[in-house]
Parts: C-alpha cells; structure tokens; sequence
C-alpha cells in the first residue's frame, strides 16, 4: 500500500508530466479531488486589472457551479487566492 506521502509525491510529478503533455489534466484533477477529497476541480487563470479568468482544464464541475464561482471570486478584485473544488480556500 502507498502511504499518503508516497501518493502525494507521485501527484507533485504527475502535475509537472501535465505541464508538458495538457492531454492529462483531466485525469490529474481528478486524481486530485480523491487525494483531497474534492468533488471537482478546475485548472484557470485570473486577471485582476480587467477582472475577468479562463478555465483551462476541469473535472467533475457543474457548469452552473462554475459560473456562479467566476462570477462571484474570478470577477472579485478583493479575492487573492481561491481554489477551484468542493473544498474552497478563501
């Protein structure tokens, strides 16, 4: 059995191999909400000068979750780090 370290670490290098290969995303955020125990995750950006974001890659999203979330913390000058899942870092 892979201990929770071991896990972890092996999620650090699948994230950099999706770095160089963006056909594995999907597959690493949904790695990712089951280390987390997230429901979905997204991958995007966000431009606080014109206050608008791009998501890029996602799984297991509803898409009007997601609308509401870019509408509510994407197009927020006043937020500064959120994470994209079922479990939100404000």
């Amino acid at each position: 059995m892979v201990s929770e370290l071991e896990e972890l670490s092996l999620l650090i290098g699948d994230v950099y191999d999706a770095a160089l290969d963006p056909g594995l995303w999907s597959h690493i955020l949904k790695r990712v909400c089951g280390f987390v125990g997230g429901a979905a995750s997204g991958l995007f950006s966000k431009d606080s000068a014109h206050q608008s974001g791009e998501m890029y890659y996602k799984w297991g999203d509803d898409p009007e979750f997601t609308q509401l979330y870019f509408n509510k913390y994407v197009s927020s000058t006043h937020s500064r780090l959120h994470i994209f899942s079922s479990t939100s870092v404000t």
